[in-house]
This record gives C-alpha cells, sequence and structure tokens, in this order.
C-alpha cells in the first residue's frame, strides 16, 4: 500500500470538503462524483512562477475527468485554488487502466485500428503540452 505524505493527505481531505459542501453534504452524490474524477495521483511541490517570479506552493493533481474537475469557466478550481491557499495544476491521465475495462463495440475498434500509427508519434503520447492546465497565479 502506497504512503502518502500528510501535505497530500491534507489537500485530498480539502478536496473531499469541497465537493461535500458543493453538494450539499450528500455524501452519496459526493462519492460519485469524485470516483468519476478518477483522480490517480496529489503532488505537493515548491515552484517558481515563470511570469512573476514569486515562489509557492503548487498542487499537481492527476485525473482522467479535467472538465469535470475545473467546472463551468473554472468555478470549480478557482474555488478549490482558493480553499487550499495555492495555485494548481491540472493534469489530464490519458491512459487510465478504467478506460480499458469498458468493451468497445466493433465500430468504435475499427475506428481507432486507423489511428495505430499516430501511438509511435512521441509527441503526441508522452506527456502532450496541450493536456495541461494551468491558472496563472
Amino acid at each position: 500500500m502506497k504512503k502518502y505524505s500528510q501535505e497530500v493527505i491534507e489537500v485530498a481531505q480539502k478536496i473531499g470538503q469541497f465537493y461535500l459542501e458543493k453538494n450539499g453534504g450528500d455524501y452519496v452524490k459526493v462519492e460519485d462524483e469524485l470516483r468519476l474524477l478518477d483522480i490517480t495521483n496529489i503532488e505537493v511541490t515548491e515552484e517558481v512562477c515563470k511570469s512573476c517570479k514569486c515562489k509557492g506552493r503548487v498542487i499537481s493533481i492527476t485525473l482522467t475527468r479535467v472538465g469535470l474537475f475545473i467546472g463551468k469557466r473554472g468555478e470549480n478550481i478557482d474555488k478549490i485554488g482558493e480553499m487550499l491557499g495555492c495555485k494548481v495544476k491540472v493534469i489530464e491521465e490519458m491512459d487510465s487502466i478504467y478506460n480499458h475495462l469498458i468493451p468497445l463495440p466493433q465500430e468504435q475498434l475499427d475506428y481507432w485500428d486507423d489511428f495505430e500509427d499516430l501511438q509511435d508519434d512521441t509527441y503526441y503520447w508522452n506527456d502532450p503540452p496541450y493536456m495541461k492546465y494551468d491558472r496563472n497565479c
């Protein structure tokens, strides 16, 4: 079993508290929404901002459903950033094992066979720059 640092546990608890408040204290809705997000990793680091050269704590959250986490017009991520008191980076997990658990219909499998040559292109599959969301500080 993976050991998490105290900082990561506190961040996870604050994110859970945010979703509990958002859903009016309904634990079932919170559990369903967090399961949909499929958060795979949380990292807490110290970084220097490129634009203003300030140093501060940065939370990097890796998950599969970035849009749900960010919310409409960024309202969720803004509130979570305020609650945590730091910058929040969101990284989309492109290859979650969950995506492979559900069998696809044959027509979708035929469609994806046309794109096998793209799987060798490291630009698109190894940390593509367009899949990171970074709210300016």
